[in-house]
């Protein structure tokens, strides 16, 4: 909650110096057509016990809702601060193996299969947008933001006695794109966005408090088409 009224009040004083400007706040949606990457790895009885490693892309098509303030300097260079939020959750992959090796860390030896599976929920991003005037309608920026998700796991992996459960964890990501801004003179103060986006997510680390006391680690990446339209104020 704290990174959400930090973000809002920062908003709130960027917004108020638009006044000298003139450009205003703008709100909107924003359709994310995004490509997640995750290489992860999981240790049964610890990280020096067996390990199993894997790789998935998972394409997922999500909502947002932004609201962002742009000051400018004369029309030809202008600094927009926002942040987004996308309500509900994205499915980051779902993968199986079955086990039917006796090993000796594990207490409880089971030759049964596995399913792994993750989601993300709660994305937070809080971003700035550099952007040059390249015609009186139209603007290319460069975008560098923070973003935050939760990972939360829903695998399937339970086995008798020797079962692991996982918990959630906040991870964050930095965030940098590049995109094109266009008004729609049409309809006053109404504007596009189109962007492409890369997301580096820091390393996910989840441990089983049950069974094995498995440990799973993995990295995310995220890579998106983003549209986006806005009304000014």
């Amino acid at each position: 909650m704290k990174k959400y009224l930090v973000s809002i009040l920062f908003l709130i004083l960027f917004g108020s110096s638009t006044a000298i400007a003139g450009q205003g706040v703008g709100i909107g949606l924003v359709t994310n057509l995004s490509n997640f990457d995750t290489k992860g790895a999981e240790f049964e009885g610890g990280r020096a016990a067996e390990r199993h490693e894997t790789t998935h892309s998972e394409d997922v098509v999500f909502p947002g809702i932004f609201v962002e303030a742009t000051s400018s300097d004369a029309g030809l260079f202008s600094i927009t601060a926002g942040f987004e939020w996308i309500p509900g959750e994205a499915e980051l992959g779902s993968k199986s193996r079955t086990d039917t090796t006796t090993d000796g860390n594990e207490a409880n030896q089971d030759d049964n299969t596995y399913t792994a599976k993750a989601e993300v929920t709660d994305y937070f991003s809080f971003y700035i947008e550099p952007q040059i005037a390249l015609h009186e309608n139209v603007g290319l920026y460069v975008k560098a933001g923070v973003s935050s998700l939760t990972v939360t796991s829903l695998e399937d992996i339970s086995s008798g006695t020797d079962s692991s459960a996982y918990g959630n964890e906040d991870i964050y990501g930095a965030t940098w794109g590049v995109g094109l801004n266009a008004d729609l003179p049409q309809l006053a103060g109404a504007y596009l966005k189109l962007s492409y986006e890369y997301t580096g997510y820091e390393p996910v680390t989840l441990t089983s408090t049950t069974g094995n006391k498995n440990v799973i680690e993995a990295d995310v990446e995220q890579e998106a088409i983003r549209l986006a339209i806005g009304y000014k104020f």
